[in-house]
């Protein structure tokens, strides 16, 4: 029948199978096969498939991953990407902006980007001076910390290429 393949897509992505992929694709992805620091992986992978499995909107999923503190037991999963990266500003600031901006501004870093004119070095520490206001509460070393934030937050740099060697100053508010 004309339809066959529509009805076997179909098939397909209702299938558990597809489910189970799905969610191993979003776990390869975001958290590169990282080990396992503050969140059990059975617990991450729990909560993929569930979002997996409850068709749940990407930008939903994403920003349960992003503004969760892991503080609430029961949706603790979802901070896994943050709390298993020790909330350590660079590495949150270059993985987020590539794997959910699809920007790679890791280079703005240390300059603004020589050939690419929208890559700024203060794009770099703008998105990092948010995740500069952050920190593991009551410490990064326990297994249980959770995301606290400071009321501001700033960021100076001087780029690599400054020959006065300007400091410029990120803010949040």
């Amino acid at each position: 029948t004309p339809s066959k393949r529509t009805a076997l897509v179909q098939n397909l992505l209702k299938s558990p199978e597809h489910v189970r992929h799905l969610a191993q694709v979003f776990d390869v992805m975001l958290m590169e096969r990282r080990g396992d620091a503050k969140v059990p992986r059975a617990a991450w992978e729990s909560f993929l498939h569930a979002s997996v499995s409850a068709n749940k909107p990407y930008d939903q999923l994403i920003r349960e991953i992003l503004s969760n503190d892991g503080a609430d037991p029961k949706t603790r999963p979802a901070a896994k990407f943050l709390l298993d990266r020790g909330l350590e500003p660079t590495t949150v600031t270059r993985d987020i902006s590539r794997i959910f901006l699809g920007r790679n501004i890791q280079c703005a870093q240390c300059h603004d980007h020589p050939s690419v004119d929208d890559f700024k070095q203060e794009e770099f520490y703008s998105l990092q001076a948010f995740y500069n206001r952050a920190f593991l509460f009551p410490t990064p070393e326990a297994p249980t910390a959770v995301i606290a934030e400071k009321a501001t937050g700033e960021v100076s740099f001087v780029s690599v290429f400054d020959p006065k060697k300007v400091a410029t100053v990120s803010y949040t508010h």
